[in-house]
């Protein structure tokens, strides 16, 4: 018969040895993916499009920012 409380612990290990950095990584990229796609959208409307929803083109950059900070 073989232990495999070994194996097992050696699993949990690896686990949490690699899940937190990948969660972050994935995170971390889900967090660019919103901020560049909030930025462009904003970035392509003119200043009358923009004026209509109230937002100044000054502030684009900030409110992709926060956008990104929700994910």
């Amino acid at each position: 018969m073989v232990d495999t409380t070994f194996t097992n612990r050696a699993d949990a290990f690896r686990d949490t040895l690699f899940r937190k950095p990948v969660e972050q990584y994935r995170v971390h990229r889900l967090r660019r993916r919103t901020f560049g796609r909030t930025f462009a959208e904003l970035q392509a409307l003119s200043d009358r499009d923009l004026e209509d929803i109230g937002i100044a083109r000054e502030r684009i950059r900030t409110i992709a920012r926060e956008a990104s900070s929700r994910v």
